[in-house]
């Protein structure tokens, strides 16, 4: 009988794209179960009462799986009892690389819990799409705590309650900024909570980047 090093077994499991065939593995084998579950659990999407529920029930009961998970894709649910749930699941990820965030609420509670996530060295890439209403201090702040940052029709609130925080150094690299159809306020008010973190900006993506206006604004903070 041929052994395989188990190198191999877990770079073979490692490539397989789908969780139907990662948990036939994992019940074929007990070689193949480690990587199995760290396949399953790579990436975790929390948007309602229901995967809420099951993603605290299933890393409480098997908290040794919160370290396979580097993906989060997160929508805030409107239930502030949910979003307490929410806030007490996202800091429990040790190594969590990227957050993909989309929602309208923000508690300080649930801000305390997303600015834990964005405080872990192993933090690297953060995705706001269609997040309303959001604190311009927070935003800086997710700018100073990443290396890449995609913004995609966000709207701040420039009455928000500010965070005082201060940030990870990290060093913003790559940036997308899509504007779309902008939900309130100045066309260029997302922009300025992020120049500060612009100079060691290697890639920039943006749909107002040849603007005029986008030019003064980088301009006047240079």
């Amino acid at each position: 009988m041929i052994t395989w090093p188990q190198e191999l077994l877990d770079a073979v499991v490692g490539k397989v794209p789908d969780n139907v065939t990662l948990q036939q593995c994992s019940l074929a084998s007990k070689s193949l179960l480690v990587a199995s579950q760290r396949g399953l659990f790579h990436s975790v999407s929390v948007k309602d009462k229901k995967s809420i529920r099951r993603a605290t029930q299933q890393f409480t009961a098997f908290p040794h799986f919160r370290s396979y998970v580097k993906e989060l894709d997160v929508s805030t649910p409107e239930s502030k009892s949910q979003l307490k749930e929410l806030a007490s699941l996202l800091p429990i990820f040790p190594d969590v690389a990227r957050i993909k965030w989309s929602g309208e609420e923000w508690p300080k509670f649930l801000v305390t819990a997303l600015m834990e996530s964005l405080q872990k060295p192993s933090m690297q890439s953060l995705t706001l799409m269609i997040c309303e209403d959001m604190a311009p201090s927070l935003l800086s702040y997710a700018a100073a705590s990443v290396r890449h940052l995609d913004l995609a029709i966000v709207s701040l609130d420039n009455h928000a309650e500010p965070v005082t925080a201060v940030a990870p150094s990290a060093q913003l690299k790559h940036l997308s900024h899509t504007l779309g159809g902008v939900m309130g306020g100045g066309r260029y008010d997302t922009i300025r909570p992020l120049l500060p973190h612009l100079s060691g900006l290697e890639v920039l993506e943006s749909d107002i980047s040849s603007a005029p206006q986008f030019k003064l604004l980088v301009e006047a903070e240079a």
